[in-house]
């Protein structure tokens, strides 16, 4: 959804460790967090994920940033799926 006003930058501007990682930004750390532990992530989207050697995701703007901290977490180990 992306910055909504001002604050929002403002509030979301620092970065942080995620899946043991460090400079992450913390938006879209806590975007993928949501993501990640919602029941059809969990039911669908994580069983599937934890079958594959690699995983490749595509996305532009907001999703590509997902996709790259996604690939991140999933390619370094199956128990970062769920960071």
């Amino acid at each position: 959804t992306g910055v909504d006003d001002a604050l929002d930058l403002f509030e979301n501007s620092g970065y942080t460790e995620y899946c043991g990682r460090g400079g992450v930004h913390v938006g879209m750390r806590d975007k993928l967090w949501g993501i990640t532990h919602d029941d059809q992530y969990s039911e669908i989207i994580k069983p599937a994920l934890e079958t594959c050697h690699e995983v490749t995701c595509v996305g532009q703007s907001l999703a590509g940033t997902l996709c790259n901290i996604l690939t991140m977490c999933a390619n370094t180990g199956p128990e970062n799926l769920r960071a």
